[in-house]
């Protein structure tokens, strides 16, 4: 049983349920983590139209406004996701998503009231895993007075070893900035539909 948590003192990583270390820890071990790692990888994000390239050491230095996502939202018949915008009273402004668990999370983050900025798929990380060059796009970077959190969106048990070995990528490019890292696979008992 969970213990009691009261929403007027909460963040979303206290309503989120996450991807444990020990399942991150089988992606990190197919990682090439070498000493001057953070140098190699690096971080392509977009400015309007234009696309900036960096380590990923420097991505604390980027500024974020006028980023966009690194994808556009589409919509067409049969696919097999569902993206769309959601408003947050938060930041004043719509954020897309590819998915129902995405759109779930933009809502929570504006529920917690603690995010200033929201950024959808900010940025592509390229790093080397497997002995070769392999490419993630993280699905948020929230911004707030706690600090960044870069965020990945996966329901629980549908994570395969190349979507951990990503995670995991992306979960050591954050603790070298000194962010927080979650793979959000849920919600806390009965949270989800008492927000919604």
């Amino acid at each position: 049983m969970t213990s009691p948590l009261w929403s007027d003192i909460c963040g979303w990583e206290d309503l989120a349920t996450t991807c444990s270390q020990e399942d991150l820890s089988v992606g990190r071990r197919m990682l090439d983590l070498d000493h001057g790692w953070s140098t190699r990888w690096s971080a392509t994000w977009k400015v309007g139209k234009a696309k900036r390239t960096g380590p990923v050491v420097d991505l604390d230095s980027v500024p974020l406004t006028g980023c966009v996502p690194w994808r556009g939202f589409t919509w067409r018949q049969r696919q097999y996701h569902r993206p769309g915008l959601e408003s947050m009273l938060t930041t004043g402004r719509q954020h897309g998503f590819e998915s129902h668990r995405e759109d779930q999370f933009v809502v929570m983050a504006d529920f917690a009231g603690e995010a200033e900025e929201v950024l959808s798929q900010p940025f592509q990380l390229s790093f080397q895993g497997e002995g070769r060059r392999r490419e993630h796009i993280p699905d948020f970077l929230t911004v707030s007075r706690q600090g960044r959190w870069l965020v990945d969106i996966r329901p629980a048990g549908r994570m395969d070893d190349d979507d951990l070995m990503k995670f995991a990528a992306s979960a050591e490019v954050a603790l070298a900035l000194g962010w927080g890292y979650a793979v959000v696979t849920g919600w806390r008992p009965l949270t989800w539909r008492n927000v919604d």
